[in-house]
Parts: C-alpha cells; sequence; structure tokens
C-alpha cells in the first residue's frame, strides 16, 4: 500500500525484493533511494568474521591444553573463574592465568590480522 509523502509522491511502506524488506527513502531533489532495513552485518564483515573465526581456530588449537581449556571454558561457555576452577580441578587464580596466557597468545598472533580485516590502524 503506498502512502503519500510531504511532496505529494508515493512512497512504499516496505517491500519484498530479494534482500529482503526494503524501503523507498524521499530525497530532496524529488529522488527515490532504496534503502535496506535489514538488521545485520553486510557481506564484507560476514566473509572478515568467518576469515578471523578460522585463524582463531587455528591459534587457539596451538595454545597449551590447559591454557586453551580455561579459555573456551570462560570465554566460549561463559563460565565464571570460580565455575571453571571447579570443572579443572584448580583455583580460580590458576583458572584466570590460563585464561589471561590464552588471551595473550591469540592477540600476539591474531592482533595485526584483526585490525587489518576491522580496517583499523595498529
Amino acid at each position: 500500500m503506498a502512502q503519500r509523502g510531504s511532496h505529494g509522491r508515493g512512497l512504499e511502506d516496505s517491500c519484498k525484493c530479494g534482500d529482503g524488506p526494503l524501503r523507498l527513502v524521499a530525497l530532496d531533489e524529488g529522488e527515490n533511494e532504496r534503502e535496506s532495513i535489514a538488521p545485520g552485518p553486510g557481506p564484507d564483515r560476514i566473509a572478515a568474521n568467518n576469515r578471523l573465526a578460522r585463524r582463531l581456530e587455528k591459534e587457539l588449537a596451538r595454545v597449551p591444553d590447559t591454557n586453551r581449556a580455561a579459555f573456551e571454558l570462560v570465554h566460549g561457555d561463559g563460565l565464571t573463574a570460580a565455575e571453571a576452577a571447579e570443572v579443572l580441578g584448580t583455583t580460580s587464580m590458576a583458572v584466570r592465568l590460563r585464561v589471561h596466557r590464552a588471551y595473550e597468545a591469540l592477540r600476539e598472533a591474531l592482533g595485526d590480522q584483526v585490525r587489518e580485516e576491522l580496517g583499523e590502524s595498529p
């Protein structure tokens, strides 16, 4: 169903076109531009995230088992250091140290690539 804009032009609320719902927006010069209202990252960002995820998995496999297990429990599974310590049979201080060591190893290995993928300067 079309609506009339303030300049008397018909604007569509939304339509279903290949990429999902689109909205027509009136420009100052009387032209129309389609604006995507679909949430989420674009294809370039998705591709960059996929590359980073593959690299993260590769680098995480290089981290010592004790540090990797602590890192995955805390950052992957959302456990607290105390909960992870109970699972691993160690202290929460040891878990925090292991998570930190894993984080530092990943940061060293991935830091430049993350900045490049996200378009940030070092």
